[in-house]
């Protein structure tokens, strides 16, 4: 039955999946899609646990925990966690910009992981590592295109960001992102 539904979904037969999740229900099988599990035991899907990852904040001296308050980060992510469940979705967003502000941490909801960056004229790096010389480089010019925002000087602001683009880098002005995408593999 979940494969069928799957092969429903996948058609754009909508109705048809729904029918089939609809006697899922009725047989004790719970779906997740977004998890892409299923379960039957009654048992929760997501951790009920957040865990945190390595971030390219972590990366200080040796035995240095990265400088953030574990314990402090984790009351946050918890007191989140409740403002969502009562969809007081304005306070959960105010402690995920504390969380970042004033910790330099970043979630991944949907993985319930938590980690710590560093930031360059408000953007951090996701996607694949790199280098310590290129993210050197792309940090201050990210602090210099932030510093020509702040003074209106948005000419020399997209200037950086085009030279940012045609070393390879994509920014996320919404997100306030950076990343170097991995190179694709070229066929023979």
């Amino acid at each position: 039955m979940l494969a069928a539904r799957l092969a429903a979904k996948r058609a754009r037969r909508y109705a048809e999946a729904d029918d089939l999740l609809e006697q899922l229900g009725k047989l004790g099988v719970r779906v997740d899609d977004s998890l892409q599990l299923w379960r039957a035991d009654g048992q929760e899907f997501a951790p009920t646990s957040w865990s945190r990852i390595e971030g390219d904040g972590d990366e200080g001296d040796e035995g240095d925990e990265g400088g953030v308050d574990e314990e402090a980060v984790e009351a946050l992510i918890s007191q989140r966690g409740e403002a969502k469940q009562a969809k007081d979705y304005e306070t959960a967003d105010e402690l995920a910009a504390t969380l970042r502000e004033a910790h330099s941490v970043v979630l991944d909801d949907k993985r319930r992981r938590w980690r710590v960056v560093v930031e360059y004229g408000g953007y951090y790096r996701v996607g694949p590592k790199v280098d310590p010389f290129t993210t050197k480089q792309v940090g201050d010019m990210l602090e210099r295109r932030s510093a020509h925002q702040a003074k209106k000087e948005y000419e020399e602001a997209d200037r950086l960001h085009a030279e940012l683009t045609e070393m390879g880098i994509v920014l996320d002005t919404r997100l306030k992102t950076w990343k170097r995408p991995a190179p694709k593999a070229t066929r023979r």
